[in-house]
């Protein structure tokens, strides 16, 4: 919790303190404030006042915002610190207030706590934190949907305590899963259920990224972690019936290809024109306007360009679960004697297996 401090201009809040304070012994006075993330540079006094009515200034501080946190804050608290060596004209043995000022400007703070520091170091016992790590593992997949796997997190040390963490499990798709788990005394792990489909179809491996934050009485080591579900479905393989294709400005050029399973969701296959190994290749007066905006995203340049110098592709498209497609590519019948042109297009299936198809169209 904190206290909510609004202003606009010059101003003072007073605490009073439920019984008179002793600083003697202490160094100064540390004041830990949030401010409001749109201001710069807001200058804050720090003054004591004593049983009496007396008061002495102790600093001035100035802060600039800090920059909020992705997920779980977004104000982070600075604190003001106030010197008491030498300070005059207040009884240290009997300070009743506290007064924390601003010298103008409009802004919010928050204010959550106000600490006495004494000089030198309390006398600590060891103590080690038990510290748990988000999981670096990988889970077959399965072929049953539906699927809860505990991801089990050992815990180095000892849980004294009832601890609590918090764990979130972010997909590469859709559908974040997160638990806030609690941790009874002596546990030796932390575990987390994690969901998922497992099916006969291959769609990739899936990755679940990890994030892990302590919430009390445990530490987390590595906060970051993932979990590779592996897809144990074989990848497609692509095939092509006829690697070299014939055919004129009239029909076009057709090459019919094969997956050997269906395509995970819609298959998008890229295929990259390269030049080709004999022959004149065609350029984009060859083909439709529409085409080789299709492959450029560009109108046909004037003087015409190759498809290979215009970094020019072209898709192999396989809609969800069918497994032939045809790829058929159209020419301009201009009439004009040319000769044969040649084409030739690279490309990898979903495994990263190479295939090159080729063409030579001739005139009508």
């Amino acid at each position: 919790r904190a206290l909510a401090l609004h202003w606009r201009g010059r101003g003072v809040v007073t605490f009073d303190t439920p019984h008179q304070h002793d600083l003697r012994s202490a160094t100064r006075i540390d004041a830990r404030i949030a401010i409001d993330p749109k201001l710069r540079g807001q200058v804050f006094d720090v003054w004591i006042i004593d049983d009496d009515g007396h008061f002495a200034k102790l600093s001035t501080n100035t802060l600039d915002q800090l920059p909020g946190g992705l997920d779980n804050a977004t104000l982070w608290a600075q604190t003001l610190r106030a010197s008491l060596s030498g300070v005059r004209g207040v009884d240290l043995t009997r300070i009743a207030s506290i007064q924390l000022g601003v010298r103008g400007g409009e802004g919010t703070a928050f204010l959550l706590d106000i600490t006495r520091v004494s000089g030198g170091l309390a006398t600590l016992s060891d103590r080690f934190v038990a510290a748990v790590d988000a999981p670096n593992v990988s889970i077959p997949e399965g072929d049953v949907p539906g699927v809860v796997t505990n991801i089990v997190m050992p815990i180095r040390g000892s849980i004294d305590h009832a601890a609590r963490v918090f764990v979130e499990a972010v997909p590469q798709g859709s559908g974040v899963q997160y638990a806030v788990i609690d941790v009874p005394v002596g546990a030796t792990s932390v575990t987390f259920p994690l969901h998922y489909d497992g099916d006969t179809v291959y769609r990739g491996d899936n990755v679940f990224v990890f994030f892990m934050y302590a919430v009390r009485n445990i530490s987390v080591g590595s906060y970051l972690g993932r979990v590779r579900i592996i897809d144990n479905e074989p990848i497609p393989i692509l095939t092509v019936e006829q690697a070299h294709a014939t055919g004129t400005e009239a029909t076009g050029l057709t090459w019919t290809f094969h997956l050997s399973a269906p395509a995970p969701q819609f298959g998008v296959i890229l295929a990259l024109f390269i030049a080709p190994n004999r022959g004149v290749e065609i350029d984009s007066a060859d083909v439709p306007p529409e085409t080789w905006n299709a492959w450029t995203f560009l109108d046909p340049p004037n003087p015409p360009q190759t498809p290979s110098f215009a970094n020019a592709q072209e898709w192999v498209l396989f809609p969800q679960n069918d497994t032939t497609v045809t790829l058929t590519i159209p020419f301009v019948a201009d009439g004009i004697t040319e000769g044969p042109e040649n084409i030739a297009l690279a490309m990898l299936d979903f495994g990263g297996r190479p295939l090159t198809i080729t063409g030579t169209v001739n005139d009508s």
